[in-house]
């Protein structure tokens, strides 16, 4: 049996009811969650055990008065009762207001009658509707509610209201923060849920009521009305949760869960997932595990992109896509995600990789935004690169670095161009040119690094010498394989006004990572996996940075 049956007496909700399946055995069921027990050797075990749980009894005790065959059936059992919270603390039933709603949903539904009583409620806000429909919910509770004019944290972007919970005892203004849920109106659509912790649950959030307020529809007083409603009971709902916590200082739910209700006052629960904060300093990768990186097994794009499809998939996701949309995906793929003002079109070998780039790319952008966010103090150091595996976090990290801080010479007056050497970039110099009639050439720049192998930049140029697409590798026919890829997808994607295909160097190709890797490891700069990656690991996503260890020749101070 697990630790926590072997606790001071337990006993059985006043709600749990049993019935008999016929021909099965019998279900043992509160709401709706149930233990089903099969057979009639289970009928009996429950007939002989449910006088006792409903009375109260400690399970050590309960144990010892059943026969030693019973006891392993009977142990997981109440197993069971406990991991659907079927059981609870055995202490005298709750009274007041809400006691029987602890009773139905508090690990010690007197202790939580009693804190109640002993509670203190604020609602706060700039929405008067809101706050009045809250605090009219809240009559009946029996719990000790004021008004306040300012809500107790920032709304993020959104008119609404707080309510605040304190400690029992505790009053606004004694120095306890208490415990906020947040109520916001954005446009035709209600949102309830726990105050943001984060700067980018925070601006998840913002984002989620900008988009709101732009598919705001007319208005309509009665719809408006009974949303209003639905939301000031679902403030009193999560504030009676906070209440009746399981178990005392229990974490907060991961991810956040929030009750959004659409303008057709419908309302579903979803999470609000967003990456934390990066802090500086980190771990620093010694250089045999920077080329183990790559020698590792990386899952698909389909795995990374299922991993963290919750970041951009559902109406509380910070960004949306990344979807191949009705772009062309021959002989590349094509993808665009983005947010409300950062829209990204990244190219990949095919459709998967796209998308994969897209994730990526906008996780660097949320990272940028938190170190531009956060002083050096608390912000992450250094040229970060996010990737789908550490093989690409690091390959897309030094590419970054190397792009920007190296200084890259002028190419040879006269010096022939880089024309493709591998079938592959044969193939897409065809495409390029032929297919697509592009009237293209190439321009190779090269930068060094003392104790590491040269690096090469080539950018594939048009006709005007914009750049379509750049490479970055350790030696030419490696960058061109590279600058092709965001090249022909510049190409393909021309006369879209969505989409405008990155063209920054970005490791797309597998000996591109590998050499990049190795050449870290030789080069004189320090790679470091930054404070908080666990939490961007988590969602699939792998954070590196990338600062130069010396001053090398080719670097810049």
């Amino acid at each position: 049996m697990s630790e926590q049956t072997l606790s001071p007496p337990r006993r059985l909700r006043r709600s749990v009811s049993a019935r008999t399946l016929e021909g099965r055995g019998i279900a043992v069921s509160a709401g709706r969650t149930a233990v089903v027990l099969d057979g009639a050797a289970a009928e009996q075990l429950w007939a002989a055990i449910e006088p006792v749980l409903r009375a109260g009894v400690a399970v050590p005790d309960l144990l010892d008065r059943l026969p030693a065959a019973a006891r392993p059936a009977a142990g997981g059992l109440l197993d069971q009762l406990e991991e659907h919270a079927l059981l609870c603390a055995a202490t005298a039933p709750a009274e007041g207001p809400l006691g029987e709603h602890f009773e139905r949903t508090a690990d010690d539904p007197a202790a939580a009658s009693a804190a109640a009583a002993r509670t203190a409620v604020e609602v706060g806000g700039d929405d008067a509707g809101l706050v009045a429909e809250i605090l009219e919910a809240f009559a009946g509770t029996g719990l000790r509610v004021r008004a306040s004019r300012t809500p107790a944290v920032p709304l993020p972007g959104a008119p609404g209201a707080t309510v605040t919970t304190y400690a029992p005892g505790a009053e606004p203004g004694d120095g306890d923060a208490g415990r906020s849920v947040l109520v916001l109106r954005a446009g035709d659509w209600r949102l309830v849920g726990p105050a943001p912790d984060s700067r980018g649950a925070r601006e998840a959030l913002r984002s989620w009521a900008t988009r709101a307020r732009a598919l705001a529809g007319p208005a309509n007083a009665a719809r408006d009305g009974i949303a209003d409603r639905l939301a000031g009971a679902q403030a009193v709902l999560d504030t009676l949760t906070t209440l009746s916590a399981d178990r005392p200082g229990a974490p907060a739910a991961t991810p956040a869960r929030y009750h959004l209700t659409s303008p057709d006052v419908v309302s579903e629960v979803h999470p609000l997932v967003a990456l934390p904060d990066l802090a500086p300093g980190g771990e620093l990768l010694a250089p045999e595990v920077l080329i183990g990186h790559g020698a590792g097994g990386a899952g698909t794009d389909g795995d990374f992109l299922e991993q963290t499809e919750q970041l951009w998939l559902g109406p509380l996701s910070p960004w949306s896509g990344p979807v191949p949309d009705d772009l062309p995906q021959l002989p590349v793929g094509l993808a665009v995600a983005g947010t409300a003002g950062h829209p990204v079109a990244e190219a990949g070998v095919d459709t998967a990789d796209a998308r994969a780039a897209c994730v990526e790319r906008l996780a660097e952008l949320a990272a940028a935004a938190s170190a531009a966010a956060s002083d050096s103090a608390t912000g992450p150091s250094g040229v970060i690169g996010v990737g789908r595996d550490p093989s690409h976090a690091v390959a897309r990290a030094v590419s970054h670095w190397a792009h920007a801080h190296l200084t890259w010479a002028d190419p040879d007056e006269g010096r022939p161009e880089t024309l493709p050497g591998s079938p592959f970039a044969r193939r897409l110099w065809t495409a390029l040119t032929i297919r697509e009639g592009v009237v293209a050439s190439t321009r190779t720049r090269t930068a060094t690094v003392e104790g590491a192998p040269d690096l090469v930049l080539v950018e594939v140029l048009d006709a005007a010498g914009g750049v379509l697409g750049s490479g970055l590798a350790t030696t030419a026919a490696a960058a061109l394989d590279e600058a092709l890829v965001p090249a022909v997808g510049s190409a393909l994607a021309q006369g879209d006004p969505r989409t405008t295909v990155e063209s920054a160097p970005r490791p797309r190709l597998e000996p591109t990572r590998l050499a990049l890797a190795a050449w870290a490891a030789a080069a004189h700069v320090e790679v470091r996996r930054p404070g908080g990656a666990a939490g961007w690991e988590r969602l699939g996503l792998h954070p590196r940075t990338v600062t130069a260890r010396t001053s090398g020749s080719g670097t810049t101070s």
